[in-house]
């Protein structure tokens, strides 16, 4: 359980320290986009 919460605060720490630039961000909101879609479309198809 440890291994995966250093690895998600080196995810946060990554993701806080490269918001400053553009490129980073548009990706980012790019992929939270297609992660809120794909589980749209996938509720929206199965039904649950």
């Amino acid at each position: 359980m440890l291994p995966v919460a250093l690895t998600v605060l080196r995810l946060l720490k990554a993701i806080y320290r490269s918001r400053s630039d553009k490129t980073f961000r548009a990706g980012l909101a790019f992929a939270i986009l297609i992660l809120l879609s794909g589980t749209t479309f996938y509720r929206a198809g199965v039904g649950a």
